[in-house]
């Protein structure tokens, strides 16, 4: 019996799982930053979650979108221009995406 191979595919399996709780963190504590008083800053952070969301979204990032828009609704009026300049840069990033099986996922039926 090879106990050092189920060993590693626990390990990995566990590693797997971190990383998906390490991305969950980032991705929540950078949507907690919308109201970022720094222009330049939330240029980047805006930028960052785009970049982000080409990989993630809609698959292992559902919520993304959903935070946005009603981020967007927020009387806060930092809070509401941060969301939509995240928002921008998202769907720029979205829209890019070139492989037939992302674009479907976009397409309205």
């Amino acid at each position: 019996m090879d106990t050092e191979g189920i060993h590693c595919t626990c390990m990995e399996n566990e590693l797997v799982c971190f990383q998906d709780i390490i991305k969950g963190r980032i991705r929540c504590g950078l949507l907690h930053n919308l109201r970022e008083p720094v222009s330049q800053v939330a240029i980047q952070l805006a930028v960052l979650i785009a970049k982000i969301a080409r990989v993630d979204c809609p698959r292992e990032w559902p919520e993304l979108l959903p935070s946005l828009i009603e981020a967007v609704k927020s009387n806060d009026d930092i809070v509401r221009h941060r969301s939509l300049l995240t928002l921008h840069h998202v769907i720029k990033q979205l829209a890019s995406k070139r492989l037939a099986a992302d674009r479907r996922t976009f397409q309205v039926r």
